[in-house]
Parts: structure tokens; sequence; C-alpha cells
């Protein structure tokens, strides 16, 4: 299924519009739909794919040379030994026709020659003026040092599109005949990656997708939080370790060192090692005016699917592979509801960000995330520009009602937030829905109350 992807598909066509030579660099994690992506774009028009298979590079050049000789008509054939000559072929042959080249998987390139932006930038320098080449570079998320290159180029020749996960507003087009609750479970579990959503029937319930795709060793989604590890990283033991400390929810930096048993140095380095591959990344509450530098950072797992492997998945392989898993579906099916109070948030974060931005009840600016100090915290909070204007929520994923002595608390512990706004405002967001009083209360003040049907109702329909 193609989906959530508009944004950026109506970029790519905007920037082929142009009638002038570009490099496009589209970039993201594995699976998340960047070739799916590029696929449906050049659905319509001529393109050349250039895949290097894992072979020597000389023969990846004369491979891709052959392939751009075919395409362009060309009888003169040449072998070529570098990628200088590579680069001075295409952008000279190009010169007079409007064409894509996707070039993929420059991950493995980069591997095998540091030294390829180099030589595709400077090569560049002297491309025809008439040239329409639209050059599309594709990789899983590149390292910083190789976007910092390419990014040398400007704004004018090149133009960079990073694919992110999807949002729990597409992953309710995955699911059409589940209720919200189930949907709720399904992004809980795997999160916003179509090549992993595929992987659940929508013919059983979530807890019978997880005894079919993560109880059994030798299916995909039990092996895959194991290959993004073991295939990107050296020393892997030292990751999981960190992960699955933080996939418990054990987030702070002290936490952390305390739990994994590593020294505070390693365990700052693996870090910096996994932020940089987005695998980690690191929250402070919305009010800190210098976030990087802030004493109160956190640590989570932006990916569902790795929040859930380290969470329920790492911590008993032993079981799984020996087959031993009677006990453990019982186990899941008995804190999943848990589980999943530390994901709701998130989805209310986006609701949120979809009305109040588009109702301009806050401006664009406005910084959406959560608060907390060394002992109150808050699970939703937005606030404007120099705190003119901030909201507090609360979340409450529990069957039973939210209660005025629950509504009463976020009260208090927004009391307790330095920042002083304006304007404040409150929202409850609740599974069980809401006892009479508070829904009493919401009449009279700017109390702001969600179930779970109004969140869906307003994400399908925007």
């Amino acid at each position: 299924m193609f989906a959530g992807r508009k944004e950026h598909m109506d970029a790519l066509q905007k920037l082929y519009s142009n009638n002038k030579p570009q490099i496009v660099l589209v970039h993201g994690h594995k699976r998340v739909g960047k070739t799916e992506l590029l696929r449906e774009f050049v659905r319509d028009k001529r393109h050349l794919y250039l895949y290097p298979s894992y072979y020597h590079e000389r023969n990846i050049l004369n491979i891709f040379m052959n392939k751009l000789a075919d395409y362009y008509y060309d009888d003169n054939k040449v072998d070529v030994e570098s990628w200088e000559k590579f680069f001075n072929y295409l952008y000279k042959i190009n010169a007079d026709s409007k064409s894509i080249i996707i070039i993929d998987n420059i991950n493995y390139i980069l591997t095998i020659n540091t030294n390829f932006m180099d030589t595709l930038i400077s090569a560049w320098k002297d491309i025809p003026k008439n040239s329409q080449l639209f050059l599309i570079l594709m990789g899983d998320d590149l390292p910083a040092p190789s976007i910092d290159k390419i990014s040398q180029l400007g704004k004018r020749d090149m133009s960079l599109i990073h694919i992110h996960y999807l949002g729990f507003k597409d992953v309710l087009q995955f699911f059409p005949t589940y209720n919200v609750v189930e949907k709720i479970r399904a992004y809980s579990v795997v999160g916003g990656v179509p090549a992993y959503l595929q992987y659940l029937s929508p013919e059983s319930n979530m807890l019978e997708n997880i005894d079919r795709n993560f109880l059994s060793s030798n299916q995909f989604l039990y092996q895959e939080a194991i290959r993004i590890i073991s295939e990107r990283l050296r020393e892997p033991s030292y990751y999981f370790t960190i992960l699955e400390t933080i996939g418990g929810h054990k987030r702070r930096m002290q936490e952390i060192v305390e739990l994994s048993g590593l020294s505070p140095s390693l365990v700052s380095k693996y870090l910096d090692v996994l932020r940089k591959m987005r695998i980690v990344e690191r929250a402070v509450p919305v009010t800190e005016k210098k976030p990087n530098s802030s004493k109160k950072g956190m640590y989570w797992l932006p990916s569902n699917y790795l929040k859930f492997w380290f969470s329920f998945i790492y911590p008993n392989m032993d079981r799984i592979e020996i087959r031993e898993t009677k006990e453990l579906r019982k186990e899941i099916a008995r804190t999943l509801d848990g589980y999943i109070d530390h994901v709701f948030p998130n989805i209310c974060s986006e609701f949120l960000r979809s009305i109040l931005l588009r109702t301009k009840l806050f401006s664009q600016d406005a910084i959406f995330g959560s608060w907390w100090d060394g002992r109150n915290s808050m699970d939703v909070t937005v606030m404007d520009k120099g705190g003119k204007r901030m909201l507090y929520g609360s979340v409450k994923w529990k069957r039973e009602p939210f209660t005025t002595l629950e509504m009463d608390e976020l009260k208090r512990t927004a009391d307790k937030v330095r920042v002083k706004p304006d304007r404040a405002y409150y929202a409850l967001f609740s599974r069980g829905g809401f006892t009479k009083g508070v829904i009493q209360v919401a009449k009279e003040e700017h109390l702001l109350l969600y179930t779970l049907d109004n969140i869906e109702k307003v994400l399908m329909a925007h």
C-alpha cells in the first residue's frame, strides 16, 4: 500500500518541474517506503534505476556505464575505472534531454569509496547549463558528513528529502476492519514502517498477530531487530544492553548507566552512535531554553517496532528459541496495555499537532512534546513561541473513565511549570471516556476532552 507520502511526492514533482539539473538525496530508515515512493514517482516518466549489487567497485562502474549507454542509445560503450569518469560521461551525455537517473544503496558505495560524494560534487561543477538531469541518490539514513558534503552544492542544485516513519494517521488506512483500539495496538507494536505493517493480518487481532510474527524464531519480525543492530554496529552486545534498558522505560542517563552496568563514558559513546543512526532520540521538556545543554534529557526509541521488541522479545529470546512461549503469550496479553500507556501520548501529540496548527490556535513554530522535572511529569505539553500560550495534557489508556481527581492532578502539575503563559489550555485523552464531573468542568473551563473515536475521526478526515 502506498500511503502517507503525499508531502514527499509533491516535493519530488515540484523539483522535477524545474528545467535545470538537480541532485535529490532521498534517505531514511530501512523499509520506510523509499523505493515505493520513487517507484510511484517515476511511474509515468522515463528513468533509469541503478543498483550497486555487492560487487567490486570496478564491476559496479562498468555495469552502470553499460546501462547508461543503453539508456541514452550510445553505441560507444567504454570501460571506466573511476567515478570521476562515470559522472563526466553522465553529465555530458545528458545535456539535451530530460531524464531521471536513480542510484540506490549509496550506503554501500560510500563503504567502498569514501570519496564518492567529493567526486560527484567536483564533477557537478562542470555540468552543462542546459542539462536537465534529475539525479536521485537513495540510501538508508546517511552519516552526517556525507549529507554535509553534498549540501555544499546549495539549495539551487541539491535537495534533501528525509523519509520518516508513517504517523498514526497514515497507519489507520492499513486496517479498515479494525476498531480504533486494535489500530492503536497495531501502531504500538510495529509503528509506521509499511513493510512491517504488511506482515499483520487484518483477519487476526493483535495478540494473534504478535504470536504469529514475533514468538517464532524463524519469523521476519522476530529477526529484523537483530539485523538492524548486528549488521550496522560493532560490539552489538553493548548496544542491545542499552536499547533493552531504554525499551524498559528507563530513559535517563543515570538509569541507563546503572541498569546496563556500563561506564558513563561508554554509555555516552554508544548513545551518540545510536542517535546519529536515528535509532535513539533525545528529548527534553518543552520549556527548556537550551535543549542541547539541558541536564534533563531523556532517551527514547522513535521506532515502536524496536520499542516493542526490546520490551517483550529481547528479554525472552531464550523462551522463543526453544518454543516455550505459552506463558509468554499470557504475559504479553496481561501487560500489553501497560506498554501502550507509553506509546499513546505520542499518538495524542500527533493529533494535537493536526488540530492546533490547522485551527491556528498555536503558531507553526510551537513546540510539541512533554514536560517533567525531578518529581513531576505531564504526558503531552505544547508551548507557543515565547511561552505565551501553553497546553497541558494528560493521557489515560485505562478502560475506566477519566476522573475529576485525575483532572485536578494535571492542574496541580501544570502549576509547577515555571513558564507562566498568558493563556493556558488543558486537554484530557481517555480510552475509557470521562465521568460526569469532568464533562461538567469542560463546559465551564478551557478543558478539551478527547476519546479514541474523536482522535480517529479527526485524523481520518484530515
